[in-house]
């Protein structure tokens, strides 16, 4: 089988993937917070849905545009 990639010619680390995920978590827990308090005069079920999409446009944002900022270091 051929490899792509010279052995250790790309050094990945825990962290290139544990930093977009635990800040686009941190982020996705705020803004779906506040998506529910914004909607709080609205029906449970309209505030879990808002909430819900909130939470998850908030993590791929945050946990993307981390990922490119820790993708951009000189390896």
């Amino acid at each position: 089988m051929r490899q792509l990639a010279q052995p250790a010619s790309c050094d990945v680390r825990f962290w290139d993937f544990a930093l977009p995920v635990m800040f686009g978590s941190l982020a996705a827990l705020g803004a779906g917070f506040v998506a529910r308090k914004v909607m709080s005069h609205e029906r449970p079920s309209t505030q879990a849905a808002f909430g819900a999409v909130t939470h998850a446009a908030a993590f791929w944002i945050f946990g993307g545009l981390t990922w490119i900022l820790v993708a951009r270091r000189p390896h």
